[in-house]
């Protein structure tokens, strides 16, 4: 089962959305992925999967969006991505572990066909949102990134939606730093979008 059978891939335009709290003293995006293929934070923070509609991110780290925690960061990326499709796997067993509360399935998953996905041309994969899962049987997709994905995004905008979240130095892909404020805010958020395949 930690290689399901089924999975296709989908090439696309994606607009992304990413939050983070607890943000010591810089967000750096090459922290999106690191290696062996995983999703990993810096001490002390905390952040969601990309997520293809804000609300995901929110649940995802469990921020009320009217009382958002100190330091905390939504962020908007658009590129187009290869993503290995984890939707629709007719597997009602996998679904079940993958979705499930224990988040090392998952990550297992991730790991252990990272490989091959990337010999397919994938840089990512796109499932649904556990989290998302959990409380409604929602099927809210989410993309786990390789770092190979980095690259291929653009970040449109930030927006410090936290109290006391200040500007703060953003290392892009490559390394290159710049400010948050050399991006515009995102003030009013579409509830519920999310891109359509």
């Amino acid at each position: 089962m930690i290689h399901p059978e089924g999975i296709g891939f989908i090439e696309r335009e994606v607009r992304l959305y990413w939050l983070l709290k607890n943000v010591p003293d810089r967000i750096d995006l090459n922290w999106m992925s690191i290696a062996p293929n995983r999703r990993d934070f810096p001490p002390g923070t905390e952040g969601s999967h990309t997520s293809e509609d804000e609300e995901t991110c929110f649940v995802e780290v469990s921020v009320s969006r009217d009382a958002p925690p100190p330091r905390t960061y939504l962020l908007q990326f658009v590129g187009t991505l290869k993503s290995a499709d984890y939707r629709s796997v007719p597997s009602a067993e996998f679904t079940g572990l993958m979705y499930g509360p224990d988040q090392s399935y998952s990550r297992e998953v991730f790991i252990y066909n990272s490989g091959e996905f990337k010999a397919n041309g994938a840089d990512s994969i796109l499932h649904h949102s556990a989290a998302r899962f959990q409380l409604d049987q929602g099927e809210w997709p989410v993309v786990a990134l390789f770092p190979e994905a980095r690259p291929k995004l653009n970040l449109e905008w930030v927006d410090p939606i936290g109290l006391e979240s200040p500007e703060i130095p953003i290392v892009l892909f490559g390394g290159a730093a710049v400010s948050s404020l050399d991006y515009p805010r995102h003030l009013k958020p579409p509830h519920n979008a999310f891109n359509s395949t």
